[in-house]
């Protein structure tokens, strides 16, 4: 692993750990990183825990640890981890009291749609996350629509990406819906979610301002391979 920005405070003999980089086959005990997220002396700013196959327990052990006064975490990447719906539902948990982190990628860990719905009513609590990926979790149509829902709510929020989720034309319809009513969100990405034509009409829609609709705070928004007529773009 790989650590930065090292501290030491020679009073107490204390180091504070800024940086933890953890790569495959370095970690793969759920109980080192319990042990290690539970040490007060150590004020983690960015965690990266990519593809170390901590699965639910992996997640429900750092969503405690999120929810603790003396992790002050800012960002946090669980990139393949496999956490499915019940590492995201205690990670949601978590971010409805943590008041820290501001940014959350949970990509490649096949949430579902359960998953989504979790994080989506995580999302309508916090407003202190400014950054979520949710790149190919497997959250459909379904899910996008209770991530549309939670946007209404949200009040944090600059930058998300729903990337190869194939939430359809019924998820971008749901996300346009709530692009209308969102004013924080300024960066979307719905890369390879098949959206097509009535999908992207919806967000446009809430873009531009259309039908008396408030113009969308969004400036930057990625729609490639969704399956859209190019004369709408």
């Amino acid at each position: 692993g790989s650590t930065s920005e090292c501290a030491k405070k020679s009073s107490v003999h204390t180091f504070y750990l800024r940086e933890l980089n953890l790569t495959v086959d370095e970690m793969k005990k759920v109980l080192f990183l319990d042990l290690f997220l539970a040490r007060e002396q150590c004020n983690i700013a960015a965690l990266d825990l990519w593809s170390n196959e901590i699965f639910a327990e992996g997640g429900e052990v750092i969503g405690n640890a999120l929810k603790k006064k003396h992790v002050s975490l800012q960002e946090l990447s669980l990139s393949v981890n496999m956490i499915g719906p019940g590492g995201a539902e205690s990670i949601a948990a978590a971010l409805k009291r943590n008041t820290s982190l501001q940014q959350l990628n949970l990509n490649t860990n096949r949430i579902g749609p359960e998953g989504a719905k979790h994080i989506a009513e995580a999302l309508k609590e916090n407003s202190t996350l400014l950054t979520l990926h949710l790149h190919s979790d497997d959250i459909g149509p379904v899910g996008a629509e209770r991530i549309a829902e939670s946007l209404q709510e949200n009040t944090g929020l600059n930058n998300l990406s729903l990337c190869f989720n194939q939430i359809g034309p019924e998820g971008g319809t749901s996300i346009g819906k709530a692009l209308k009513r969102n004013n924080t969100l300024t960066s979307l990405d719905l890369t390879h979610n098949n959206i097509q034509d009535a999908g992207a009409k919806a967000i446009l829609d809430a873009i531009c301002g259309n039908n008396g609709n408030k113009k969308s705070a969004l400036v930057t928004l990625n729609l490639d391979d969704n399956d859209i007529d190019q004369t709408l773009l």
